[in-house]
């Protein structure tokens, strides 16, 4: 788990869902390495994405439970 992917993570967490074009924005981070590490988490089940035309972004019930026991960790 990379620091970028821990901030989308922790992002998605705080938003529930955003769009994915809109991660880059902000977290400051390229869009490419946004693009990357989300289908890195997608791979992974820990977040899924919406097929439309600005697709959104959100954790899946894998990646709740993740997120919920990286925060004391994080912490």
């Amino acid at each position: 788990m990379t620091e970028s992917q821990l901030s989308i993570l922790f992002l998605l967490l705080k938003l529930e869902k955003i769009e994915q074009g809109k991660i880059d924005e902000v977290l400051v981070l390229e869009r490419s390495a946004v693009s990357r590490n989300v289908k890195l988490l997608e791979k992974s089940g820990i977040v899924t994405g919406s097929l439309d035309y600005r697709p959104e972004i959100a954790l899946t019930p894998k990646g709740e439970e993740l997120v919920d026991t990286l925060i004391p960790i994080w912490e």
